[in-house]
């Protein structure tokens, strides 16, 4: 994965005023063509090769929608974040991705987090309460 040359990953940062140079870079890391990122945002190609060229100003969405086409999470909170061939990658660990079903696994996880952090309060409140724990059968001895 870190196959990202050291020029534009510096140049693709979250940003909210991007120039014309960081859409440049933003489409070079897309492999696309001004042509083809023109339609990919949706504008004549005219007037996207004005917001390269600084001649007009960068709409932030043509910026974001570019990074994204190039694996990039251009939000704060996924700052580092990327996506390749995909699997998301977080950035302190660039070797193991995560599979939209791993994702999709967390549902569960946090469903079964939450039944036992009920379980473990059900329990608490009866033992500071005197009654007996479920499941827990008490005996005497015969004294």
């Amino acid at each position: 994965m870190g196959t990202r040359s050291a020029r534009i990953a510096a140049a693709l940062t979250v940003i909210d005023t991007p120039t014309g140079q960081d859409v440049v870079y933003a489409r070079l890391e897309a492999r696309l063509s001004p042509a083809d990122a023109a339609a990919l945002c949706g504008i004549h190609r005219t007037t996207y090769l004005r917001q390269e060229r600084g001649q007009t100003r960068v709409s932030l969405a043509v910026y974001r929608l570019l990074l994204v086409m190039g694996g990039l999470m251009p939000w704060p909170d996924w700052a580092g974040w990327q996506c390749v061939e995909g699997r998301i990658y977080p950035p302190w660990d660039e070797r193991r991705g995560y599979a939209p079903a791993d994702v999709l696994r967390l549902e569960w996880v946090y469903q079964q987090l939450s039944a036992e952090r009920a379980r473990v309060r059900a329990l608490s409140q009866d033992r500071g309460s005197g009654g007996a724990t479920p499941g827990v059968v008490e005996t005497t001895t015969g004294r």
